[in-house]
């Protein structure tokens, strides 16, 4: 037997007795990452931002080998860096080039039951415009390639449970996948959860700061669904029973650059702690294909006027709130606001159009008006021209009488030339010729 055929027995060997120590642990977990560093919050963000890049990258049929292209400005959008200072950043990318994890595969199609080390990052290459080449190792390639291992990625490396106990339960939740973990005794269950003897004596507070607390991380942020039971002996509660699944929604990634884009604009108008977290994400992108850019923006912004609203009590969990936003619709009374705002600057449109049409009319009879005014002026005074020629011609005794006759008449004011032309024509009636 070659020292190759001994290593896979042993690795065989090691797999089996693994996976019969830990029962359902294995069988349901494609992948298994440890970190063996711990990775500050913004490594976290960023590295999801840089997860979320290749793998949108990797669908539009972008070779692996050659590396992954994004910008300075998406990373910081989606992880909610506010410095100016690219120094930042590019440290931030650098470290993690230094963080070795570890990634078992225990699989029944991995013959050879892998446990393989890498750093997350392999190179990064910055340009002076700010975009950032990046490159990830084989085994993180091998894992964005499969549907089926991301959303254990996602959860394993990416998900940040920032209380103690939230890890012990999810911890916990790992090795009793549709099982139940009963707690007969709370004192047993408080030396689980590593709790001083002074540490939340009472039973309100142990159920408020560890277990509803705890529950409601690993509910919010991983791929585990845990539910308790407070477990009595008549009305006083002696233990705590917790029932463990996996969570059915997988984790959804925008289909290409353009819906990114989206997804990013919508993170930008987050709070900084729910930016860069790969179920927000996941929760944009699946609303955005579901309803459309436009329902899911109202909703955020709903969230948003909510979570800095002063009336009523502060925000205390913003990542359910914002499941709940999506769920609830909170954004329809703010497309319904639209809706009316547009249909009030159509009707003042209109309105405004028909007043316009009024004021055109009203212009053009007014001008009308003015035109045959102007007309009938000129013809009164051709024919008054007319009248006092006729005057002129007559004869001197005649003309003497006309202008005595004229003197006399009541109401008749006006210059000479005008009072000669109502005399001759309408006392005398005179008829001209035109």
């Amino acid at each position: 037997m070659t020292e190759n055929e001994k290593q896979t027995l042993l690795w065989e060997d090691t797999a089996t007795k693994t996976i019969e120590e830990t029962g359902e642990i294995f069988r349901k977990h494609r992948s298994i990452i440890h970190r063996t560093h711990g990775n500050t919050v913004m490594e976290e963000k960023i590295f999801s931002g840089l997860l979320f890049a290749a793998k949108v990258a990797m669908r539009t049929g972008i070779d692996s080998k050659k590396g992954f292209v994004t910008t300075e400005k998406y990373l910081k959008t989606f992880s909610g860096l506010k410095t100016k200072n690219r120094e930042h950043l590019r440290l931030t990318i650098d470290g993690l080039q230094t963080k070795l994890w570890k990634f078992d595969f225990f699989d029944q199609e991995d013959t050879f039951k892998e446990l393989r080390t890498f750093s997350p990052i392999s190179e990064a290459r910055y340009a002076p415009n700010g975009e950032i080449k990046f490159f990830l190792p084989p085994t993180l390639i091998e894992v964005l390639s499969n549907p089926d291992v991301y959303a254990a990625i996602d959860s394993k490396i990416t998900s940040r449970l920032q209380s103690v106990y939230s890890i012990a339960i999810y911890e916990m939740g790992q090795a009793y996948i549709d099982r139940e973990m009963a707690f007969p005794d709370l004192y047993e269950f408080r030396k689980y959860m590593g709790l001083k003897n002074e540490e939340y004596t009472s039973v309100g507070d142990l159920r408020r700061h560890v277990i509803d607390k705890g529950c409601d991380e690993v509910n919010l942020k991983t791929d585990t669904r845990v539910e308790y039971v407070l477990l009595r002996e008549g009305r006083k509660i002696v233990g705590v029973k917790f029932q463990f699944s996996r969570s059915t929604d997988p984790l959804e990634i925008p289909s290409d650059i353009a819906q990114l884009e989206v997804v990013i604009d919508l993170s930008a108008m987050l709070p900084v702690e729910l930016r860069g977290i790969p179920w927000v994400v996941s929760l944009l992108t699946s609303v955005v294909n579901k309803h459309g850019a436009e329902w899911a923006t109202s909703n955020v912004e709903a969230f948003i006027e909510r979570l800095n609203s002063k009336v009523g009590p502060p925000v205390k969990a913003p990542g359910a709130l914002l499941r709940t936003a999506f769920k609830e619709d909170y954004g329809k009374a703010i497309r319904d606001a639209r809706i009316v705002l547009e249909k009030l600057k159509e009707r003042e449109a209109e309105e405004n159009g028909l007043r316009k049409k009024e004021q055109e009319l009203s212009q053009k009879g007014k001008e009308k008006l003015q035109k045959a005014e102007q007309e009938a002026e000129r013809i009164e005074r051709i024919e008054r021209e007319k009248y006092n020629a006729y005057f002129q011609q007559m004869p001197e005794d005649a003309q003497a009488e006309a202008l005595k006759k004229i003197s006399n008449i009541p109401g008749l004011f006006g210059p000479q030339t005008f009072k000669i032309y109502q005399y001759l024509k309408d006392h005398k009636q005179v008829i001209l010729p035109a």
